[in-house]
């Protein structure tokens, strides 16, 4: 694609002082070469190479290559404003096994419009591409840009990566931003945070996921996107008041745990709503001027969007980071103390093993740790202990999100309602084992 003089302008304003630093190339050597090359309409490629030629420094090409990736980017955007609704583009670059998932969506995507790409991955990628350090670009699918395009290469590497199999209109925009794969070095993590280990085990083995490379990455990439929705604030407070179990914050949260899940919020602040919608009604209406109160610059709608956007991370990385069985499940426990049967009505287990069903909150805490739960149901003195299969989609936020407080060893899951699940009784105090 030519550069214009306006686009070549702008560059050079940007860039100049950056690419004198990194190549060691005189400025005014660099401004001679893109002139000419604006003079003789050189594509960017050849561009690259000229400048190649004029330094010797290992790291040069790549970030060249960066720069005028992202130069190409804009330039081929500003054309789209005036170019037909129909025009078709292929996004073209480098297909290998460091490809970001979500270029390999792209680029397997084949020519689009305009309208598709955005529709499809969103208005970032027009410039962005896959995000920083991106090799790849937008092209007219014209005969020269088709020659660059490699979207069988791509389908050839979705297939190997199992990714093929999820659509990308079925990618949320957490999946499109931090991809989809599993994490070839965090694939034991469900051995290491799932079963019966004391806390400092558990901490352990956070605080190792905690500080991989790829979790201060995914983590950094969430807040900035919760940045760009304008909600990140709403988000730490509303997770501050869920693990501090703060009466009205706690019963704010499973309010809009159950507006983002359309389930049923069946107790909060100690209130049992059971069927009965009256005593609902009232406490949603406290509970919402409460939110009013307390979040003075966000609307419930936007609240809501904070859950639906944490139940997006969290399933995706509990899923990317190994902690999802085969079955698509995480296991989960719960300790419930022995006066809760006493009081509730409830039947006491009469067996270890015993099986039923569960019909759970909007929010409810559980853990991956069952020597957690039996601590909270203090079995010595009859508390009971379950175990359940919880589907993925059924979570709402866990230790990924909670990795700011001192309490994440507890290894909590924060499950969501809807249909009941089924448990299995694994701790009884009063039975014998």
């Amino acid at each position: 694609m030519p550069i214009n003089e306006e686009i070549l302008e702008s560059f050079l304003n940007n860039n100049i002082s950056i690419l004198d630093e990194i190549i060691g190339t005189d400025a005014a050597e660099l401004t001679s070469l893109l002139n000419s090359a604006t003079i003789s309409g050189m594509q960017t490629s050849d561009i690259l190479n000229d400048i190649t030629a004029a330094s010797s420094r290992s790291t040069q090409a790549t970030l060249l290559n960066t720069r005028l990736n992202t130069m190409s980017r804009v330039a081929t955007n500003t054309m789209m404003k005036d170019a037909p609704a129909d025009t078709k583009y292929v996004y073209v670059g480098p297909i290998d096994e460091k490809t970001r998932d979500i270029c390999l969506q792209m680029a397997n995507a084949g020519p689009i419009t305009e309208k598709e790409i955005t529709s499809t991955f969103g208005e970032k990628v027009l410039v962005d591409g896959g995000g920083y350090n991106c090799r790849h670009k937008w092209e007219i699918a014209s005969d020269e840009g088709i020659k660059l395009f490699e979207g069988e290469q791509a389908q050839q590497i979705l297939s190997k990566q199992n990714t093929i199999s999820k659509s990308v209109a079925n990618l949320n925009e957490i999946d499109k931003l931090l991809g989809i794969n599993p994490l070839s070095t965090q694939v034991n993590n469900r051995n290491l945070v799932t079963g019966r280990f004391d806390r400092m085990q558990i901490r352990n083995a956070w605080n190792d996921i905690y500080a991989t490379d790829e979790f201060k990455s995914d983590l950094n990439n969430y807040y900035s996107f919760l940045k760009d929705k304008g909600i990140y604030e709403a988000h730490r407070t509303l997770n501050e008041l869920w693990v501090d179990q703060i009466g009205d914050g706690e019963g704010l949260y499973r309010y809009l745990a159950s507006k983002a899940t359309n389930s049923r919020l069946q107790y909060a602040n100690g209130k049992y709503f059971g069927n009965n919608a009256k005593l609902l009604a009232e406490y949603e209406a406290y509970i919402e001027g409460y939110a009013k109160r307390r979040f003075k610059n966000y609307s419930i709608t936007q609240l809501v969007d904070v859950i639906k956007y944490d139940m997006e991370f969290n399933q995706n990385m509990l899923k990317r980071y190994g902690l999802v069985g085969s079955n698509n499940k995480v296991k989960v426990y719960r300790g419930i103390r022995a006066d809760y049967f006493k009081t509730s009505g409830a039947k006491y287990p009469k067996e270890i093993g015993e099986l039923g069903q569960l019909l759970t909150n909007s929010a409810e805490s559980w853990t991956t740790n069952q020597f957690v739960a039996e601590q909270f149901a203090s079995v010595r003195f009859g508390g009971v202990v379950l175990e359940m299969e919880v589907p993925l989609d059924r979570i709402i936020s866990s230790n990924f999100s909670f990795s700011f407080s001192s309490k994440f060893s507890e290894a909590e899951i924060v499950v969501g309602g809807g249909n009941p699940l089924n448990y299995k009784v694994v701790k009884a105090g009063y039975l014998n084992e």
